[in-house]
């Protein structure tokens, strides 16, 4: 590659340097030439139309240079390469420009000036010579550069040729094979070599990684497939028992003469089973949103103390309608990021879950802290308060196993007893959405089952940066 570029680049720079002094010698071979033919120009007489005025010109000056004369208003008086005169006129514009300015073209020099008599125009010449030499030399050399030419880039590309074969064509080969045999063997994952560490190098490491994730994208799209499956199927399970119900109920207002306080119960009925699809509803389309990390809500800046005191009202009414003996206890002096209508769901998910699973006369507990883990837990618990909070949620009752703890954040997962015993009341995704939106609040969740007792539910969430450095600076 080196030795044709120097071959190029020295014929270049020869015909560079033989231009430039072919130009001077030229140019000063015209100013001579023109000194010679400029006197005769300067007679005012040349620039009217009298042909035999123009005579002299001709025996002394046709032989050497081609001639234009212009009279004052841009009229040809008189020209060398033509017999018409006064027939043509020139733009005066177009005379006044470039006027004593030596021109050099490929084939001529030219030179226009104006002529005075008594401070006043009265016409101008244009003189151009022919640059036979150069012309001539140009078009003896041309067959031998081009033929030079070709035999440089003939080389080059010779060259050229075997270190793409070498370096670029053998190896791209080999890439298609593999890539050939991972198309017909997906899950048979070999890993290509090259010695070389350059671009061809970098290209099959950027495959053998790119075999990799199509593995992995293969893996998690059969995941995802069967989770829609799942999702469809769950969703049809759910939908069946209440929309049955408010159909037979309905029909039943529709067919029967209803007394008002029957009519009011079947009312009653379809409303709460309404309310029990939305929910199943909700539930698919939240979770949808935080699977496709397509939520756009925005984190907000809140008070620790008063905005989960906020979230945690409201459930004493429930929790007495089961029976079940709510305590409430919020205990934080932070402030915390929060998307906010995640975080309720976050709450009601969890409050919701426990009421479902805890008996009649039995105790729930919710809790928030930031600083100290309350005396009622079941046992004890890890939580970093340098940098997180807690949402505690423990409850009495019946607990599942622990190989089955280890599935319950899991999409659609629902132990048999919620099948069997609660079937249509929620679509199993509570939990898994509340395990999305604690990550997103960068904090982790657990499912802790107690025999004997109960059920510990702890989700954690980040604390507010600046607040806990303003704290540490106090």
């Amino acid at each position: 590659m080196v030795i044709p570029s120097l071959a190029v680049y020295s014929l270049y720079s020869l015909l560079t340097n033989w231009n430039e002094q072919q130009s001077l010698d030229e140019y000063l071979d015209f100013i001579s030439t023109y000194r010679e033919i400029k006197e005769p120009l300067q007679n005012p007489d040349l620039y009217t139309f009298h042909p035999t005025i123009h005579e002299s010109l001709q025996e002394t000056i046709e032989h050497v240079a081609q001639i234009t004369l212009y009279r004052n208003d841009g009229y040809v008086v008189y020209e060398t390469t033509s017999d018409t005169i006064g027939t043509r006129q020139a733009e005066l514009r177009d005379l006044y420009d470039g006027l004593f300015e030596g021109n050099m073209t490929y084939r001529y020099f030219t030179i226009k000036e104006p002529v005075f008599v008594n401070e006043e125009i009265v016409g101008f010449y244009e003189v151009s010579m022919q640059r036979d030499d150069r012309v001539e030399y140009v078009q003896s050399r041309s067959t031998s550069i081009l033929v030079l030419s070709t035999a440089v880039f003939f080389l080059t590309g010779l060259l050229v040729w075997i270190q793409i074969n070498r370096r670029i064509n053998k190896p791209i080969k080999y890439l298609k094979n593999d890539m050939n045999q991972f198309v017909l063997h997906p899950k048979k994952m070999t890993t290509l070599a090259h010695p070389k560490n350059d671009e061809i190098g970098d290209l099959i490491k950027h495959f053998n990684y790119m075999k990799q994730e199509v593995i992995h994208a293969r893996e998690e799209i059969l995941r995802e497939q069967k989770e829609k499956e799942m999702m469809t199927a769950a969703l049809s399970h759910d939908l069946k028992t209440p929309l049955t119900s408010v159909m037979a109920y309905t029909e039943s207002m529709q067919q029967r003469a209803l007394t008002k306080s029957e009519t009011d119960h079947y009312l009653t009925i379809i409303r709460n089973k309404s309310i029990q699809m939305q929910r199943l509803i909700e539930d698919i389309h939240t979770f949808t949103l935080l699977k496709n990390q397509q939520s756009v809500e925005q984190k907000v800046t809140v008070n620790g103390q008063e905005f989960f005191e906020m979230l945690v009202d409201g459930y004493d009414e429930l929790a007495s309608q089961h029976g079940i003996n709510l305590q409430k206890e919020v205990k934080t002096f932070d402030s915390f990021d929060v998307q906010v209508n995640h975080m309720m769901r976050l709450v009601d998910n969890l409050v919701s879950n426990a009421i479902r699973y805890t008996p009649s006369t039995g105790k729930l507990y919710i809790g928030i802290y930031d600083q100290q883990l309350p005396s009622w837990l079941y046992k004890p618990i890890d939580v970093n308060f340098s940098t997180h909070g807690v949402l505690i949620v423990q409850n009495d009752g019946a607990t599942i196993s622990e190989q089955e703890s280890k599935k319950i954040f899991e999409a659609f997962y629902q132990s048999e007893e919620s099948r069997t015993k609660k079937a249509g009341q929620h679509s199993g995704l509570g939990l898994s959405v509340a395990k999305m939106i604690t990550e997103n609040h960068g904090g982790d969740i657990q499912f802790i089952p107690v025999p004997n007792k109960g059920t510990i539910l702890m989700s954690t969430f980040v604390k507010r940066k600046d607040y806990d450095e303003k704290n540490v600076d106090e």
